[in-house]
C-alpha cells in the first residue's frame, strides 16, 4: 500500500514474502541438521537439539560447552536464571523473590534428589535489610537505654526523661506512618532512627531548659509554657528549618535509599518539633500541676539521677577534669582570633583527606560471614563462576544485520578476553566476566540478512525471545559477572560502555542491569566530588534558610561558619581514625550540617538575645553558654551515646555507620563549641557584633 500498491497487490506481495521466508527458514534448518546431525524440528522438547546447542561432543556426553559451563557448571548443578524487569521497587523485588521460593516449593518442580538454592544479589540485599531490621532492635532497645541514663545524669531539670518519651514518639510516628503506607524498612531507614531521636531529644531538652528558666514561684503552668514557648519557640524553628533545608540535600543522591533516608528525617524534624510544643507542653504542665502517680514516679526518678550524679561527682580524677576544662576555656576566650586560625587550618586538612576517606561496597563484607544468603551467594560463585549480570543490548534497523552480529561477536570475544575468561579455563578459572546467553551463540556466522534472520525463524520460540524482538530491531548478548565490589563492578561496566559506543552505524548499544544501576549508585555515592557537590548543595539550602528566617547576614553568618568548619573537622577525624564509610555513611555530609547548623543556631541566638538584653557581648555568651550550651551539651551527648550502641553490631554495615556518626557529630558539637565563642568574642572586640544596633547601645547607656 504505501509503495502504491491495491489492495489485492499488496497481498499477493505479502504472500510471496512469507513463501520465500519459509523456503529461506527450510534451507537454514536443513543446513543446521547437515551440520549438527539434529533431527526433527528445533525444540526444547528435542533432546538432539539441546545437546547439540549446549554440549561439546568433543568432550563426551554429558560436558557442556565451555561457553554455556556456568549453566551446567557440573554434573550434579544446573542454574536457572530470572531476570528482573528494570525499575522495581524494592517490595517488588522483594514479592519476585518470594515467588520464585515458592515456585521451588511446588510439587510439580520437585527434584528427585538436591534442592534448590534461590540466590543472587538482590536476595542478599533483601536478607541485609532483614538482618539490619532484626538486629537493630535489641541495639535500639540498648541505645533507648544509654540516651535515657545520659539525660538522667546530665540534664538537671524536673521530668528530666520527658524529652526521650517525646522522641520515641516521633520515630513511632514517622515509622508507623512508613507501616500504614507500605513504604519498606531500609537499612538507611533503620540506621536513620538514632538521628531521628537524637534530633527530637534536643528540640525537646531546649524547650524543657527554656521552661526550666522561666518557671517562678507565682506563675501557673500556663504562663511559664508561654514564656518559653514565646522565647524559646522562634530559635528552635529557625533551627528546624536550616536542619530541614540541611536533609534535602540527600534528595539529590543518586541511592533511592539515601533519598528515602532524607524524606524520613524531614518528616520526623516536623513531627518531633510538633511533639515538642504540643505533648510536651501538655505533660510539663500536668507534672506542674499535678500530684497524681504520673508526677510521683516522675519524682522518684528525678531523685533517683540527683544521687546517681552526685555520687559520680565524687569520682576519681573529677577535680582534675574540671580544672583541665577551665583551663581550655581560658585559652579559648584570650585568643579568639587565633582559635578561628588553627579551625579553618583543621577543617581545610579535612577537606583535603577527604578524597581519601574510602567507601566499601563489597557487600560480603557488609553482612556477618554466617548470613545463610551470603553463603548460598558464594556457592552460586563457587559452582557457576558468577554472582549476577550485565545485558548489552543492541537496538536499530540493522540490529540482525551480518555486520552488527560479526561486531558483537568479536564485542563479546574481546571483553571476555580482557577480564580473565578463556575457553580453557571457563568461568571458575578466575574470570570476572563470563559469557551469558547472546544472539551470536544461536546464529552463526551469516553473511546475509535474510540467513540470520532465516536462522533465527527455525529457534525455538523460548530461544528466540530470549535474544531478540519479535520485530528484530533489539538484540541480546548477556554477560556474568563474579562475586566483586561495585567500585570493581563499575570499572568493568565502564569497560562495556567504552566499547559499546564503538557500534556500527544503524544501531545503538545500551549497556543495563540491575547491577549495573547498584555499581553506578555506588560509584557517585562513593566519588568524592559527588560527596561533596550534595555537601555544597546542603550548605546552600541553610544559608538560604538562614537568610531568611534570621533576616541578617551577620547573625546568619555565625552559624553558616561554625557548620562550615564543622564539615572538614568531621572529614578530617574521619581519615585520622581510619574509618571507611559504606553506602550509608557515605551521605553524612548532610547529617553533619543539619546537626551543626542547629546547634549553631541555638547557641549564636541566645548570645544574641541575652545581648540585646543589656549584657555585654562576655556576659552574653557566658550566659547563652551556660544554658543553651548546657542544653546543646545534654542532647548533643545523649545522641552521641544512642549512635555509640551500634557500634557494638556485628553487622558490619551498621557498626560503621554508628561510629563514623559518632566521630562526625563528636567532632561536629566540638567545631560548634569552639567556633562559635570564637567568632562572638572576635567581631565584639572589634565592634562589629550583630547586635550592636541601637537598643543594645542604649541599654549600655543606662
Amino acid at each position: 500500500m504505501a509503495q502504491g500498491l491495491g489492495t489485492a497487490a499488496a497481498n499477493a506481495a505479502a504472500q510471496a514474502a512469507g513463501v520465500a521466508a519459509q523456503k529461506d527458514a527450510a534451507a537454514a534448518l536443513a543446513q543446521l541438521q547437515v551440520q549438527t546431525g539434529i533431527k526433527g524440528l528445533p525444540s526444547i522438547a528435542n533432546s538432539d537439539f539441546v545437546s547439540g546447542i549446549v554440549f561439546d561432543p568433543g568432550k563426551g556426553p554429558g560436558y557442556p560447552k565451555t561457553r554455556f559451563s556456568y549453566l551446567f557448571p557440573s554434573s550434579n548443578s544446573a542454574l536457572i536464571q530470572v531476570r528482573p524487569k528494570p525499575g522495581l521497587t524494592g517490595s517488588q523485588r522483594r514479592e519476585l523473590i518470594g515467588l520464585v521460593r515458592a515456585a521451588t516449593d511446588q510439587r510439580l518442580f520437585k527434584l528427585s534428589s538436591g534442592s534448590y538454592i534461590v540466590t543472587g544479589a538482590p536476595v542478599l540485599a533483601e536478607s541485609l535489610a532483614d538482618q539490619v531490621a532484626a538486629g537493630a532492635l535489641p541495639l535500639l532497645l540498648l541505645a533507648m537505654l544509654v540516651m535515657a541514663a545520659v539525660l538522667a545524669l546530665a540534664f538537671r531539670v524536673s521530668f528530666r526523661l520527658l524529652p526521650l518519651l517525646l522522641a520515641l514518639s516521633a520515630a513511632a510516628g514517622v515509622f508507623g506512618a512508613m507501616g500504614l503506607l507500605g513504604i519498606p524498612l531500609t537499612v538507611a531507614a533503620v540506621g536513620g532512627v538514632p538521628v531521628l531521636i537524637g534530633l527530637a531529644v534536643d528540640y525537646a531538652v531546649q524547650y524543657q531548659s527554656r521552661v526550666s528558666e522561666r518557671a517562678s514561684g507565682g506563675a501557673d503552668a500556663d504562663e511559664t509554657l508561654a514564656s518559653a514557648a514565646g522565647v524559646g519557640g522562634p530559635p528552635l524553628v529557625a533551627a528546624a528549618l536550616a536542619t530541614t533545608a540541611g536533609f534535602l540535600a540527600l534528595l539529590a543522591s543518586p541511592v533511592p535509599m539515601v533519598r528515602g533516608f532524607g524524606l524520613a528525617l524531614i518528616a520526623g524534624v516536623a513531627l518531633a518539633l510538633l511533639l515538642s510544643f504540643t505533648l510536651g507542653s501538655a505533660l510539663i504542665s500536668v507534672r506542674i500541676e499535678s500530684k497524681d502517680s504520673f508526677s510521683r514516679i516522675a519524682d522518684r526518678l528525678d531523685a533517683a539521677a540527683s544521687d546517681a550524679r552526685q555520687i559520680l561527682a565524687r569520682a576519681p580524677g573529677r577535680e582534675q577534669l574540671g580544672a583541665a576544662r577551665s583551663s581550655v576555656g581560658l585559652l579559648l576566650s584570650r585568643k579568639p582570633g587565633a582559635v578561628l586560625v588553627v579551625a579553618v587550618v583543621l577543617a581545610v586538612g579535612g577537606w583535603v583527606a577527604d578524597s581519601g576517606v574510602g567507601v566499601d561496597s563489597d557487600i560480603t563484607r557488609l553482612v556477618p560471614s554466617g548470613t545463610p544468603a551470603l553463603r548460598d551467594l558464594q556457592t552460586l560463585q563457587r559452582e557457576s563462576g558468577i554472582a549476577g549480570e550485565v545485558d548489552v543490548m543492541l537496538t536499530g534497523a540493522k540490529a540482525t544485520d551480518p555486520t552488527t552480529l560479526a561486531w558483537l561477536r568479536d564485542f563479546n570475544s574481546r571483553a571476555l578476553r580482557n577480564f580473565g575468561y578463556s575457553e580453557q579455563r571457563g568461568c571458575s578459572g578466575g574470570a570476572e566476566l563470563c559469557p551469558g546467553v547472546s544472539i551470536t551463540d544461536l546464529v552463526g556466522p551469516v553473511t546475509t540478512t535474510a540467513q540470520a534472520q532465516a536462522a533465527l525463524a527455525v529457534l525455538p520460540e523460548y530461544f528466540r525471545n530470549a535474544v531478540v524482538t519479535s520485530d528484530n530491531q533489539s538484540v541480546l548478548s548477556a554477560f556474568g559477572v563474579s562475586l566483586l565490589p561495585l567500585d570493581r563492578q563499575q570499572q568493568i561496566f565502564d569497560y562495556l560502555k567504552a566499547e559499546a559506543a564503538k557500534a556500527p552505524a544503524g544501531v545503538t548499544a545500551q549497556v543495563g542491569s540491575l547491577s549495573v544501576i547498584a555499581a553506578e549508585a555506588n560509584s557517585r555515592l562513593a566519588d568524592p566530588i559527588s560527596r561533596w557537590k550534595i555537601t555544597l548543595l546542603a550548605l546552600a539550602a541553610v544559608a538560604l534558610v538562614l537568610l531568611l528566617t534570621l533576616r541578617s547576614f551577620a547573625r546568619a553568618a555565625v552559624p553558616l561558619a561554625a557548620t562550615v568548619i564543622a564539615t572538614g573537622w568531621a572529614a578530617l577525624g574521619l581519615w585520622v581514625f581510619g574509618i571507611e564509610l559504606n553506602p550509608i555513611s557515605a551521605a553524612l555530609g548532610a547529617l553533619v550540617i543539619a546537626i551543626a547548623t542547629e546547634f549553631a543556631v541555638l547557641l549564636s541566638e541566645r548570645q544574641h538575645a541575652e545581648l540585646r538584653s543589656g549584657d555585654d557581648a562576655e556576659a552574653a555568651l557566658s550566659r547563652a553558654l551556660g544554658t543553651t550550651g548546657r542544653a546543646i551539651v545534654v542532647s548533643g551527648s545523649t545522641v552521641v551515646a544512642g549512635f555509640a550502641v551500634l557500634g557494638f553490631s556485628d553487622i558490619r554495615v551498621l557498626r560503621d555507620f554508628g561510629l563514623a556518626t559518632v566521630v562526625n557529630l563528636g567532632l561536629a558539637l566540638a567545631a560548634v563549641a569552639v567556633v562559635v565563642p570564637a567568632l562572638v568574642r572576635s567581631r565584639a572586640r572589634r565592634g562589629s557584633d550583630p547586635a550592636s544596633g541601637p537598643q543594645s547601645e542604649k541599654a549600655q547607656v543606662d
